[in-house]
């Protein structure tokens, strides 16, 4: 085996040439780009390196990337006793590490994980000749997914993550046949493409709202409910929503933990979420709806429409269809990218300062929430859960799922019916208050207290994929002034 690091003769749109390594071995020659570019006479072809003057920048780094480039290929000729890099070993160590997931019932984690793995040994298994993993492994991977499985960039971008990051923990075992200098993944580009975001107005928010042609306590009706919820209550996400129990509800307020971040969760309850908690109170009647006054506000500008319209119960159009047994799909509830806690005075402070008043402790409802704590607390407030019990984390995970499955399905025909224009799911509810409450002028800190970020970065950067208004307001301005 021959490997010469060459100056490719083709120049780029840029006015560059790429930096490639070829490889000839029994006559055949192939050729693995560097990913470096330089200018044509910044290649000293004698010494088959970028030449050393200080009036090229990054010489010196672009030399050592040559350098193992060409350590690299050259040991794919060695003889070792076991081979580096073998994919057996790695998806073996992989397998354990999925194994542990599951033992912590980290249920999506290690699911999700499970498909990389799956995907993995299918390609493997369909190309042979792949036992190590290096650059050519990944590309065939990558053709692999996009030829046969038809995933888009952002899949690939999503596997190959997974696949890199425990690629890189079995090197960091220390392992000998898994060197570091050997690392494929040391210099390979994992494109994503952006992805927009969707999010509703909030003329539509009181469209659905609005709404009066959904019957009660029908599945269409609870998903409108639960939306409506997951935007009043600050973005919920929907594995926080339908797993609520009396228990937190609490003096007038709603707290809980994330089980996304595991973040404590504390805020004054409104009067939109009073409203859609007393349908869910046991034994409830119609005919004794409490009067809930209109005109509340979050923030500075954005307003909580007068909602629920509800005519009489009719026989539930849904009485056949069984959540459980319909749900037939691997669909997984969507949640964004959450990843200091601050005293609980100032959070709260926070919080009070952006939702409606506290409400008095003799309101009606409070009043039912009080007794349904003391009387069930650990019965479940939505009926996405009635009835179900489990033994263990992973179980209460597939249940969630299943559900958010359904409410969905739900959610989809709600758009229809009211002309919404756009697909919606659980998880835009949360895209949509962020976005409302960012354009009603609201300072940042608050926001990212509201949605429970770790850190003021996690919000910038999510409110950032929301934010095309801006960028509208710019062109607009420039092009009409």
């Amino acid at each position: 085996m021959k490997v010469t690091p060459i100056l490719y003769s083709r120049q780029l749109a840029n006015k560059l040439y790429q930096i490639k390594i070829r490889i000839q071995t029994n006559g055949k020659t192939t050729f693995v780009n560097s990913g470096i570019e330089i200018e044509k006479n910044h290649w000293d072809k004698k010494t088959s390196r970028v030449k050393e003057l200080k009036s090229i920048p990054h010489y010196e780094k672009q030399n050592s990337e040559i350098d193992r480039l060409v350590k690299l290929h050259k040991s794919e000729d060695i003889e070792f006793e076991n081979d580096p890099y073998n994919f057996e070993k790695f998806i073996s160590y992989f397998s354990s590490q999925i194994d542990i997931l599951k033992a912590q019932e980290k249920y999506n984690t290690y699911r999700k994980y499970d498909v990389v793995k799956r995907h993995l040994k299918l390609f493997v298994k369909l190309n042979p000749e792949y036992r190590r993993i290096n650059v050519k492994f990944i590309d065939g991977f990558k053709k692999h997914l996009f030829g046969y499985q038809k995933v888009k960039v952002n899949g690939f971008h999503s596997y190959a993550k997974v696949f890199r990051n425990y690629l890189n923990k079995l090197i960091a075992t220390n392992d000998p046949e898994f060197r570091p200098e050997y690392n494929p993944f040391y210099n390979y580009k994992i494109s994503e493409e952006k992805v927009y975001k969707e999010k509703l107005s909030i003329n539509q928010i009181e469209k659905i709202g609005n709404h009066r042609k959904f019957r009660s306590r029908t599945k269409i009706w609870d998903a409108r409910n639960l939306f409506l919820f997951a935007y009043y209550s600050g973005g919920m996400r929907i594995a926080d929503l339908i797993t609520l129990q009396w228990r937190n509800i609490r003096d007038g307020r709603l707290e809980y933990t994330m089980r996304k971040t595991k973040k404590q969760i504390s805020m004054p309850l409104n009067e939109r979420l009073l409203n859609i908690l007393w349908f869910y109170l046991p034994k409830f009647s119609f005919s004794g709806s409490p009067t809930l006054h209109s005109g509340t506000r979050v923030g500075r500008n954005v307003k909580i429409p007068l909602i629920f319209y509800y005519e009489e119960e009719e026989d539930n159009e849904d009485k056949d269809f069984n959540m459980d047994k319909d749900y037939n799909k691997d669909e997984e509830y969507d949640e964004d990218e959450d990843y200091d806690e601050d005293e609980e005075d100032d959070e709260d402070k926070d919080l009070k300062e952006l939702a409606v008043p506290k409400l008095n402790t003799d309101h009606p409802v409070i009043q039912k929430l009080i007794e349904m704590q003391l009387k069930c607390p650990n019965d479940w407030i939505f009926p996405a859960m009635n009835g179900f019990k489990y033994k263990n984390q992973i179980e209460l995970n597939k249940k969630i799922q299943s559900a958010t499955y359904v409410i969905n399905k739900n959610l989809k025909q709600i758009s229809i019916d009211c002309e919404i224009g756009m697909k919606i799911s659980t998880h835009i509810a949360r895209h949509s208050f962020s976005d409302n409450i960012r354009q009603s002028g609201e300072n940042i800190y608050n926001i990212s207290k509201i949605l429970g970020h770790s850190d003021i970065a996690v919000t910038q950067k999510y409110l950032k994929s929301l934010d095309q208004n801006s960028v509208d307001e710019s062109l607009n301005k420039f092009y009409n002034q």
